[in-house]
């Protein structure tokens, strides 16, 4: 996609506290993060295959907007449409 491309900073933008901070990475430290990316894309995507996203109840789930999908907890439920 981008092969004639030999170096990026990723750079992160604080405008809060008007900081600027900046992250380099050598070649083998992006083969490693590309590889350990690739393999979370790969369990999510075998995750979806076999509709295997259990629910993982924690802080957010008082700000979870479809509790529907999480019928585990009783907390984010109580305003379901079909809780009892």
């Amino acid at each position: 996609m981008f092969g004639d491309v030999r170096e990026v900073d990723l750079v992160w933008h604080y405008l809060v506290f008007d900081r600027e901070i900046k992250s380099k990475r050598k070649p083998h430290d992006l083969l490693e993060l590309k590889s350990g990316i690739v393999q979370l894309i790969d369990t999510i995507e075998r995750a979806e295959e076999e509709n295997d996203f259990e629910a993982e109840e924690s802080g957010l789930c008082g700000w979870w907007r479809v509790p529907v999908l999480m019928p585990e907890t009783d907390a984010p439920c109580k305003d379901r449409p079909d809780a009892a």
